[in-house]
């Protein structure tokens, strides 16, 4: 490919002959011409089929999915389908890759075969924290990219797990959590209105506690979470959503963050460090 910017990118699918969409076929037979990239010697046949010449350099740049995607963003040229569709594209189709890819380890692979949940779970703590290291000590950047990566496997295996009990699949996993983020999001998604982000928060907190069957901020707060991210978790609660026995609790487990939380970042650090002591 030519270090020009392409005039068009065109997204042949996820790379399977049998799978060109029928908009990027039209769009190609209107180029007449196409550079190809990253494509098999059976899809570049199938281009050719459509009365499409091949020639490298040429204005229009045909690819699948993911590689079309990299190359809108990296140029910013205009694509088929669009922009937010293709995104979306090559996000399922990496999702399926990763998808193949881990119930292939955990056939072929010996260690990977006799995991459980019990097992993999200390591991996606692992990967957690290592998520919060990178956001912690390199921000947004490449660091992010490969631990999230690494956390997202982890999601993925248990899933898998859930799926040969018969209990749920990565389907059902992603269907869940955009099906509870739309319930708890009705300003978003409804006719609520919200004025401020400390609004949304508590209407978030109604809508757990209302639709959700949640009594009060220590509702599932898992047993086994450390000091330092309990009195977290416990503190982002605002106080006033506190019932009586809740305050008790939190003056009986000294998180005064709860109570009287801080609006500085500094000081609530100190005081973090303060209810671990």
């Amino acid at each position: 490919m030519t270090s020009g910017a392409p005039a068009l990118v065109v997204a042949l699918g996820p790379g399977e002959p049998a799978l060109v969409p029928i908009a990027a076929a039209a769009a190609l037979r209107a180029a007449g011409v196409c550079e190809l990239v990253g494509a098999s010697p059976e899809l570049l046949d199938t281009v050719a089929a459509f009365g499409v010449e091949v020639r490298a350099g040429a204005d229009v740049v045909a690819a699948p999915d993911a590689r079309a995607a990299a190359l809108v963003r990296e140029h910013g040229c205009a694509c088929v389908p669009p922009a937010g569709v293709l995104a979306r594209q090559a996000a399922a189709a990496a999702a399926g890759e990763l998808l193949d890819l881990t119930a292939h380890l955990r056939l072929e692979c010996p260690w990977d075969r006799v995991q459980t949940a019990a097992s993999i779970v200390p591991h996606t703590l692992e990967e957690a924290y290592e998520v919060a290291d990178a956001v912690q000590t390199y921000g947004l950047g490449p660091k992010l990219v490969d631990e999230l990566g690494d956390l997202l496997f982890q999601t993925t295996f248990l899933a898998l797990l859930l799926d040969e009990r018969g209990e749920g699949d990565w389907g059902d996993v992603a269907h869940g959590v955009t099906a509870k983020l739309r319930r708890r999001h009705p300003w978003v998604f409804g006719d609520d209105e919200v004025r401020s982000a400390g609004d949304a928060r508590g209407r978030w907190d109604v809508v757990k506690r209302e639709q959700e069957g949640r009594e009060g901020i220590f509702h599932d707060v898992p047993a086994v979470l450390p000091g330092l991210l309990l009195a977290r978790v416990d503190g982002k609660s605002p106080a006033e959503y506190l019932s009586e026995p809740e305050r008790a609790r939190a003056r009986w487990l000294g998180l005064s963050l709860v109570l009287e939380p801080p609006t500085d970042l500094g000081a609530a650090w100190q005081r973090l460090s303060e209810v671990v002591r």
